[in-house]
């Protein structure tokens, strides 16, 4: 007992002395962490990470690729998350001091998996961000929609205020032929009015109107007569 009592003394010390290095190395690596937080869990060390100076330009980067959509700069950010989760995994697996594994054994760190997946992703997709599209890499406007291309011949019809058979609407595969197809038939029309036609289009798009349109047409219901 007498032992016991005796070496009391130097185990508060040493306990004391652990909690105190404990403290300083969480002091060191999450300055903002307190042990009235308890432990930080993978949720946690992905919220410390992203709130951090270098997390919020991160986060200022990928918002730079995503407005001006340049493939550089894409690029660039996705090297630089590249690089940010190599160093998360090496500064845990292989560290050049125990700072780091110190802190995950007392709690004020965890191990950044949930970081490295959520950089991974967004290096994926910034990467598939950076990819030309079809229609800027190809010569094309991509009518993909089922019906696209028959919309888009109605409002030509519209437009012109001429009827485009099947046979003629199905050989078009170019931008110049219902250009030149419209001009062909608006020689073979002596009334057609290209310009009042196109007249007509934006009021028709401006108003919403689907009722017929003539000189005489105003542009608020005060001023219109009945139709005949």
């Amino acid at each position: 007992m007498l032992l016991k009592f005796k070496a009391w003394p130097f185990i508060q010390a040493f306990t004391c002395l652990a909690s105190s290095a404990a403290a300083e190395v969480c002091d060191k690596v999450r300055p903002r962490w307190s042990p009235n937080d308890g432990v930080v869990d993978q949720f946690g060390e992905l919220y410390f990470f992203f709130t951090s100076p270098f997390g919020l330009v991160l986060i200022a980067v990928l918002a730079l690729a995503i407005y001006f959509r340049k493939r550089w700069l894409s690029w660039s950010a996705a090297a630089l998350f590249g690089m940010t989760a190599v160093l998360n995994v090496a500064g845990v697996l292989w560290p050049s001091d125990g700072v780091a594994l110190a802190a995950i054994a007392e709690g004020c760190r965890a191990w950044p998996v949930l970081n490295v997946i959520v950089l991974v992703l967004t290096i994926i997709f910034l990467i598939q961000y950076s990819k030309p599209r079809k229609t800027e890499r190809l010569n094309t406007v991509d009518l993909v929609g089922d019906g696209d291309d028959v919309d888009l011949l109605e409002a030509i019809e519209r437009a012109f205020d001429l009827k485009l058979t099947d046979d003629e609407a199905s050989d078009l595969e170019t931008i110049g032929e219902p250009y030149d197809l419209v001009k062909a038939k608006a020689k073979s029309n002596p009334d057609f009015d290209p310009v009042w036609e196109l007249v007509c289009q934006i009021v028709r798009e401006n108003s919403m109107t689907r009722d017929p349109i003539d000189r005489d047409t105003t542009f608020f219901p005060e001023h219109a007569q009945e139709r005949k």
